[in-house]
């Protein structure tokens, strides 16, 4: 059962990093700072991209090539590709949805 655009909207909600009235970051409980690279349960010989979080954001690079380029993400434009994804948007005719079966 796929979740609805309001409950991906308020998940996605829930992790935007916390911010006083002037927008600025405050501190939060855990930095969730890593040193290590995370690999989706889903990825192949294939493909794979693998994330981690770093001080100023999120992130990602191409498993097969680590010492390639990296691209890097701040938390609010993380959390709007992960609600597109998770609602659909980035759905190319003629791939394979894994994330269905």
């Amino acid at each position: 059962m796929r979740e609805s655009r309001s409950s991906l909207a308020a998940r996605a909600q829930r992790t935007l990093p916390l911010r006083d009235e002037e927008g600025a970051k405050v501190a939060q409980q855990s930095s969730g700072i890593s040193r290590s690279w995370k690999k989706s349960s889903a990825s192949t010989d294939a493909g794979c991209v693998e994330v981690r979080r770093t001080s100023s954001g999120i992130q990602v690079r191409d498993s097969k090539n680590p010492d390639g380029p990296v691209l890097e993400f701040n938390d609010i434009e993380w959390n709007a590709f992960v609600a597109g994804v998770a609602l659909g948007e980035f759905r190319i005719a003629g791939t394979i949805d894994q994330c269905s079966a």
